[in-house]
């Protein structure tokens, strides 16, 4: 079926099945630092990596009707393209947890440390 696509459909195919994997691999990879050590930047890289490439990608290959996808290919395709969706949705409300998290360990980590420089100064909070 590719020998019948369009030559710069052949070019832009190769291109998105060789971007799509390596991005996955850089989307997991950054998605999994962040989530285990709860850093806000790593999972909002793999949330944009996801919103920006992947979905574009994806998108382009199953609604462009020159791209000519085989069945098994848009099947699975479609699954991948709910995941992503699902990810975007659920990435977005892990993120942004995440980040209200971080900021009230940061808020709380201020207000001890004062508390704790007023105790060794005159009350003014300068130690």
């Amino acid at each position: 079926m590719f020998q019948y696509v369009s030559n710069l459909y052949q070019w832009i195919l190769v291109a998105i099945y060789t971007a799509l994997p390596l991005i996955e691999v850089v989307r997991l990879y950054i998605g999994n630092i962040g989530n285990t050590e709860e850093k806000v930047p790593e999972l909002a890289g793999s949330w944009l990596l996801t919103l920006l490439l992947q979905l574009p990608l994806l998108s382009f290959i199953l609604l462009v009707p020159g791209t000519l996808p085989l069945p098994l290919d848009y099947a699975v395709n479609v699954i991948f393209l709910m995941f992503l969706v699902l990810y975007v949705v659920f990435g977005y409300k892990a993120v942004s947890t995440t980040a209200a998290h971080q900021t009230r360990l940061h808020h709380l980590y201020l207000v001890m440390g004062q508390g704790i420089s007023d105790l060794d100064g005159d009350g003014t909070g300068q130690g």
